[in-house]
């Protein structure tokens, strides 16, 4: 059973009940049609509804005769959303049925009344309209009951609650005020009611929230006689007053909300403006004296700030990230400077430090100018390409001499649906290749994550390799970007040894001439792209693995990948490392790293 039909059924009763009293511009009672063509469903035929709807209407109006025909209109969309069950028609329909019936019968027997002066054409169009908007209202309020929560950050949500409390308040502030002394039943329940509403949207929602309160609340008070229409922009100004304050205590709030409703309602330029002192007033003393649980549980009614749109949670993210990728980008570049050798001559250091800041600005100014453009046309984060491939990596090192290996690999997602690997190879072997070729793919990995071009980070990885040498440091470099939405490799080699592209029994050479990193100021950045299939094997190896086969260059290792079967990357990678280390003989001349990437 559905958790709120108790709440729906206590107020489908009492809507039913109070909505007979609801006249809007002082001759319409729309209300007992919306709420029939809302609650008469496949399984619920309503009939209790419709008893308490016309209920409602006789006791509210029992000494005119013209209720009567209301009440029979109400009979007839009663009777109308029964034939209509079976076919489940839409929202809409049922809407448009239930304002034609319920307008047709209210004439012909207002025309039989010899009454039809009070309705004529126009009333029936206009309640029409008015029996469509309800029912609107009304089935957007069963709706969030059925979720359990109002979404009263959104305009929608504000305007139910607004329109389902006026015509709860009217409904009940009919009969209370005649019970009451004649200067008490001044004090309209309905107006302080709206007015309360306002304050409290305004003050937990903010100044959009307070706007929209007002605008609904005025225009319902207006429309049900209870002030003049420019109400309407009273109460928007004093809901938009009281946003300002959302984070303030709740004293100052009701002190702003009542100063500014006061000092435009009491304006005489017109008496239209006039609103009653006490209204306000009374408005805000019930606000500030809510109990705290009260008040939690009006808080609770509006969603989080972060969580009020999908998109904004999804962009304040994406530039969270964005800057957290900057800081640690940058706070790693400080200390590649700080780590720098002593041993180095002063203008080259110089030229090189400049390099560094001259690629770091660049970079700064290329990632600020594409996230100001995200933020410019957001369609450009809701309409990203779905990620439709995925990669397994296999890795296997080999060190030289049972050392520490010079080289070093880095594999992992940079930004959402791009996949980078890089592979380093340190000059020399041991611990301080190993430094060199780590601070390679490190920094390169921390600059792709920041948002910088490929290009610009392996300008500024050649400068810091500069910056730091006192006699001849470099490092190599293959870097392979994976786009997983399109398929496309992007390879860039930077002295880096050969690579292999294998799709079924053919295996492609790649291998494009260059000097590594760290050698010269002004490199070029060499790449090739490749539209890639799943099944496809990309293998990167180090010079080690490469120089393997001696006098036979890289054929052996040709024909090796051509013959290997498996599709596992680390069983593959694992034996093309034992096939270059049986190579190699007795004793091997450089460290082996292969990298194995199978597209799924």
């Amino acid at each position: 059973m559905d958790k709120n039909i108790w709440l729906k059924w206590g107020i489908s009763g009492l809507l039913a009940l109070v909505s007979g009293r609801v006249a809007l511009f002082g001759a319409m009672y729309p209300c007992p049609a919306a709420l029939l063509s809302v609650t008469v469903r496949e399984k619920y035929s309503g009939w209790k509804v419709a008893l308490l709807c016309a209920l409602g209407l006789w006791l509210g109006r029992r000494q005119s005769l013209a209720v009567w025909a209301d009440i029979a209109a109400v009979a007839a969309v009663w009777l109308a959303m029964l034939l209509l069950r079976s076919r489940k028609p839409a929202a809409v329909s049922r809407a448009l049925v239930g304002a034609v019936v319920f307008s047709a019968t209210k004439a012909a027997v207002l025309q039989r009344l010899h009454m039809m002066y009070r309705y004529g054409i126009g009333g029936m169009a206009a309640e029409a309209a008015l029996i469509v908007a309800f029912t609107y209202i009304f089935f957007k309020l069963y709706a969030f009951l059925q979720l359990g929560k109002l979404p009263l950050a959104q305009p929608e949500g504000i305007f139910v609650l607004m329109t389902a409390a006026a015509v709860l308040l009217q409904g009940i502030a009919v009969p209370v005020a005649q019970l009451l002394p004649e200067s008490l039943g001044r004090l309209s329940l309905l107006k302080t009611g709206m007015f309360l509403l306002t304050l409290w949207v305004g003050y937990i929602g903010g100044v959009k929230e307070g706007a929209v309160a007002g605008v609904t609340g005025g225009t319902l008070l207006s429309g049900m006689g209870f002030g003049a229409p420019v109400l309407t922009s009273v109460l928007a100004c004093g809901g938009m007053g009281v946003g300002l304050c959302k984070n303030e205590s709740s004293v100052l709030a009701a002190f702003v909300f009542s100063s500014v409703t006061l000092f435009f309602s009491l304006v005489q330029g017109s008496a239209l403006l006039y609103v009653p002192v006490y209204v306000p007033l009374l408005a805000s003393v019930l606000f500030v004296f809510t109990p705290k649980k009260g008040v939690e549980r009006i808080r609770a009614a509006f969603p989080a700030e972060e969580q009020r749109s999908g998109y904004n949670l999804a962009a304040k993210q994406h530039v969270l990230r964005t800057l957290e990728n900057y800081q640690n980008t940058f706070q790693y570049l400080s200390r590649a400077y700080i780590l720098q050798r002593e041993s180095f001559h002063e203008e080259h250091y110089v030229r090189s430090g400049r390099m560094i800041m001259a690629y770091q600005f660049k970079g700064m100014a290329d990632a600020v100018d594409k996230l100001a453009a995200e933020i410019r046309m957001p369609a450009a984060l809701a309409s990203q390409k779905p990620v439709r491939f995925r990669l397994t990596v296999g890795k296997t090192g080999f060190a030289r001499d049972g050392q520490a290996s010079g080289d070093s690999v880095y594999c992992g997602e940079t930004q959402k649906g791009r996949y980078a690997v890089a592979l380093s190879d340190g000059m020399g072997n041991g611990r301080r290749a190993a430094e060199e070729s780590n601070l390679t793919v490190q920094t390169i990995h921390r600059l792709l994550a920041a948002g910088f071009q490929p290009e610009l980070a392996l300008r500024i990885m050649n400068s810091i390799l500069l910056y730091r040498a006192g006699d001849e440091i470099y490092s190599t470099l293959d870097l392979a970007l994976f786009d997983l939405c399109s398929g496309e490799l992007q390879l860039y080699k930077i002295g880096g040894s050969v690579t292999f592209i294998k799709r079924g029994d053919q295996v492609e050479v790649v291998k494009i001439p260059a000097l590594p990193m760290g050698i010269v100021g002004d490199i070029t950045v060499p790449s090739v792209t490749y539209r890639l299939k799943p099944g496809d094997q990309v293998i990167l190896l180090s010079d080690g693995v490469a120089e393997a086969g001696r006098s036979q260059g890289i054929q052996w290792l040709t024909e090796a990948i051509a013959q290997l079967k498996s599709t596992d990357p680390q069983t593959l990678s694992d034996l093309l490392i034992n096939k270059a280390v049986e190579r190699c003989g007795i004793k091997e001349k450089d460290d082996m790293t292969a990298v194995v990437v199978v597209v799924h």
